[in-house]
Order: C-alpha cells, then structure tokens, then sequence
C-alpha cells in the first residue's frame, strides 16, 4: 500500500491520541484502508461512466474545486469592504462545503460495514470512532486547501499576511463548525426514529439541507445594500442565525478596526460556537456510534400508498399493463433513496426561484404594480425540475433485477410512458399546482389559461427531454455510480427547452384571444406527440 503524506503528518501528534485513549497505530491502519478504498469511489463532483481503479478519483476532483475557488477572487474586488467581501466568499465557501459533506461524507459518517470486521477484533469504539472523524477532517481539509489556495495568493498579494492569517484560522473554524453541525443533526435524528424510517428522514434532512443552503445564499446577499455603489450593512437580531457572517466579522473587527458590539458579538460566535460544538460533538460520539446501530433494523410499519397509486393509475393510464408500470415506477421513485437525494433538491429549488423572481420585483415596485405585471410567466421556472428527474428515471441500486422485464415482451414503451406520468404527477405537479395557487391569489383568476398553458408546454418539453436522453431499453436498469460522461453542454440546452414555450408564449399573449389557439396548438400537439413517441395505439382492454 502506498503511504500518504496526511498520515505521515498526523504521525506528529501520535503522542498526543494515546493521551486521550486512542490506539494510534490501529487508527493509523484503519484510516491507510479508508484511504486507500476512497482512491477508487467517484466524488459526486465528478460525472463518470466508467470505473478505472488506476485512477485517484479525488484527487482529480480537487482540480474542479482548484477551479469553484476562482469564484472567490471577484468578491475580493469589492473596494476595502473587508466585512461584505469575507460575507459572501464564506457564504460560496458555507454552500459548497456543506452541499459536498451532504453528498459525499455523510455516507461516511453514517457507515456501519466496517463494523462486521472491526468488532470482532480487540479495538475500543473510541479508536474506531476517532478513525472515522480523522478520515472526513483528512478530505474536507484536502477541498478546502484545493478551494482556497488560488484564493489565498490572491489575498496575500492584494491585502498582505494579516488578512491570510485571519482567514486560514477562520476557515479552520468553519471546517470544525460544518463537520459537526452536519453529525449533530444525524445525532438527533437517530435519537428519536429507528428502522426504515430513519433511513427516510436522513434522506430527507439531507435534501432541506440543500434547499436552506441555496435558501440562505440567497438572503445573505440581500443582507447588503449595494445601490450607487454604496454598500451599507444595517444590524438586525436574527443575523446571529447566520453562519457566514460569525467568520466574516473578525476581519471588520482586526482589518477595520469596528468594535461595535455586534461585531464583537459576530466575532465571539465565530470562534466560541466551533469550540463548544466541537465539545458536544467529542462528548456525544459515544451515544452516535450506539445509535448508529438502529441503521440496521427493518422496521414493519411500511406507508400504505396503493389506494392512490391505483386510483392515479386508472385515472392516467388506459391499459392494464400500463397502470401496472405505473404503480411500478411510483413505488420505485418513492423507495429509491438515492433518486430522491439527486431530484428533490431540484424541486425545492425549483419552487423557490419563482418566488425569488417576484420578491425582487415587489422590492423595485409597488405590490399593485407586480399584480398588474407579467411576472406570472415566472412559473416557467418550475420546469427546471424535468430535467434531472426524467434523466434520472433509468438509474436505480436495484438494477440488477432488470431481467425482470425481459418476462413481458414490447414493454420498454409502455414502461417508460408510466414512468413519465410517474414523474409528471408525483414530482412536477405538487410544485407546479402550490406555485399555481399562489399565483393566482397573487395575479387573480385571470392568468389561468396561462397557467394551463404552460402547464402543457412542460408535458411537451419532458417528452422532448425523454427523446434527446432516452439511450436505455428500460427504466431503473443503470447504477447510479455510472452517471453519463461528457453530457453536460447536452443537458444544459435541454433545461433551457421550457424557456422556448416561454418566447412562443409570450408570442401568441401579444394579440387577442392568442392564448386561446395557443392552448388548442398546445393539446394537440400533446396527445399526438405523446402518442406518436411512445407508439401507443387505441386499447383493447
């Protein structure tokens, strides 16, 4: 096995873990494995078809965060606000680091495999516990240095070794700050649920995670005023909720000179909050790791969905096999969590730029103003969510049972027609139908035929999007570690395909009764597209 210079550097401190109880060199063996065995797993960052076990694949993907960090360097240009700047660069750094533990580490925290070898061997829980924490600080380290170095020789050029000295010690903070924020919620959460629907609700913090992060990006940057120019922070209560702001403020109290009590009280958190909850975190580790157990009970009380799935079947679909795809693919979207992991961020996104597109408006207008508006055509933002939803319809972890369909001949068209009214119904429609209803108290009753509208024009851009990636006989049959290579530019200009119903409607609103023959071309073209793609003749049954 190949050594590793973060190995060789820990074993500096070697003296150091066997005063807090820890074997080191069993640690030390531990973590050479995980290292080795993490050389061969794809970090979500990459997207690759293939599996080459010659290849390091993390450390191809630090090229890619070498390349996120150039990010960070136009924030640095905003005139000597050192406060505003260090604000939005830890709110960039906060998004991605927490977005890239969600992805890829907290399968990491929440691993028990190791345990079927290590526990029958003479190694105390804390050495094993250490080992594993060791192991993320190991990699969150390694991306935070391939994310900020580019970032850093700019800073020690521009603002001098003061300014690269605060930030080094303040990103050491965030990193201790994001690891055991991240384990905190897990400890939580495996407290209090077990069994199955513990696996659902990891799943599901994970995806709020995502959402709240693109959430909250989004208010930090509306905390500043940036008009003519002048950029004007005003202090309210609930910025002490805001994680990027505790770090940013060191560098207004020691580089400007601020020692206002707001950002004395910042600053305090910034390091004060990283101690105890690194404190809590060494204190609660016991009690995960028992936890952590409850990830291998089955539990019995499984949800009961199939009234609705059979009433939405016969509803949407006109032959028997067909409704039996249906329940089929709605009972794998929901069970997949994987699936859920990579779609449902999207849909919160999703739901939310709409409404980010008003509130600006709202703020530069007056609310008659905005109800008298077309900003309706907003809701066109929801089709984002087609995209990444039906691409993802043909991977799933149970691929291997694809020999299943081979059992009903010519099924590959009326699979993938149930998986899209799968899709279409369990994922588009809820978000759709809640910013529908909001933006009909918002613009009145008035703007529903140009919400039937594009509701149409999104059936007709999933199918365009099934045409342009459908390359597979059958849904579900891809592991999802495979995810295609080199088709980024391709899936890019297919999320733009909502945005051409987007011109062309707004072409037919231009004279009278257009949205009317707009609606008509539209269903049209839907039933006949639909069934022209999917080969579907009359049923007989």
């Amino acid at each position: 096995m190949s050594q590793f210079n973060s190995l060789r550097f820990l074993d500096i401190f070697k003296g150091l873990f066997f005063k807090m109880g820890i074997d080191y060199n069993v640690m030390r063996s531990i973590l050479k494995v995980k290292l080795m065995m993490d050389r061969r797993r794809i970090p979500s960052i990459l997207n690759e078809s293939k599996i080459d076990e010659e290849k390091n694949y993390f450390l191809r993907s630090l090229g890619i965060y070498a390349l996120y960090g150039l990010i960070l360097i136009p924030f640095l240009l905003f005139g000597d606000h050192a406060f505003i700047q260090m604000s939005l660069i830890f709110g960039v750094l906060f998004f991605i680091l927490i977005t890239t533990m969600i992805a890829d580490f907290s399968s990491t925290m929440l691993d028990i495999n190791d345990r079927h070898i290590l526990h029958t061997k003479p190694v105390s829980n804390r050495t094993i516990t250490a080992a594993k924490t060791i192991h993320m600080v190991i990699y969150l380290l390694m991306i935070i240095v391939a994310l900020t170095t580019i970032p850093i020789v700019f800073m020690l050029i521009n603002r001098g070794i003061l300014f690269v000295m605060l930030f080094i010690v303040e990103m050491i903070a965030l990193s201790v700050f994001l690891i055991v924020f991240t384990a905190l919620i897990y400890f939580l959460i495996l407290r209090f649920l077990d069994g199955e629907r513990l696996k659902d609700v990891i799943n599901y913090v994970q995806i709020i995670l995502s959402v709240a992060i693109f959430v909250g990006f989004q208010v930090l940057v509306r905390l500043f005023d940036f008009s003519s120019f002048e950029f004007i922070y005003e202090y309210s209560w609930w910025h002490l909720l805001i994680p990027p702001l505790w770090f940013a403020a060191p560098f207004e109290l020691v580089l400007s000179g601020n020692t206002s009590w707001s950002i004395n009280l910042l600053s305090l958190l910034s390091i004060g909050i990283p101690v105890i909850a690194l404190v809590i975190y060494i204190k609660m580790m016991p009690a995960f790791e028992r936890y952590l157990e409850k990830m291998r009970e089955v539990s019995t009380d499984k949800k009961k969905r199939v009234i609705w799935d059979d009433f939405c079947s016969k509803l949407l679909c006109r032959t028997k096999k067909e409704r039996t795809f249906f329940r089929f693919s709605s009972i794998m979207i929901s069970r997949e969590r994987d699936f859920r992991l990579k779609v449902y961020p999207g849909l919160g996104i999703a739901m939310f730029l709409p409404f980010l597109i008003l509130f600006n408006e709202y703020r530069a207008s007056s609310f008659e103003e905005l109800r008298n508006s077309n900003y309706f055509m907003s809701i066109y933002l929801c089709g984002l969510v087609l995209v990444t939803s039906i691409q993802m319809l043909k991977y799933s972890n149970n691929y291997k049972g694809a020999w299943i369909f081979t059992m009903s001949p010519h099924a590959e068209k009326r699979l993938f027609s149930a998986a899209i009214k799968t899709v279409l119904l369990k994922l588009y429609l809820p978000v759709f139908l809640l910013v529908s209803f909001a933006y009909i108290w918002i613009f009145s009753i008035e703007i529903l035929p140009d919400l039937m509208a594009v509701f149409l024009g999104h059936i007709i851009s999933a199918l365009i999007i099934f045409k342009a990636i459908h390359d597979t006989k059958y849904p579900f049959t891809v592991p999802f570690n495979t995810v295609q290579e080199g088709n980024s530019f391709k899936m890019f200009f297919l999320t733009l395909t909502p945005g051409l119903f987007f011109v062309v409607h707004l072409i037919f609103q231009s004279f009278t009764l257009g949205i009317y023959i707009y609606l008509v071309i539209l269903l049209c073209t839907v039933v006949i597209y639909w069934n022209r793609l999917f080969r579907i003749s009359l049923p007989v049954a």
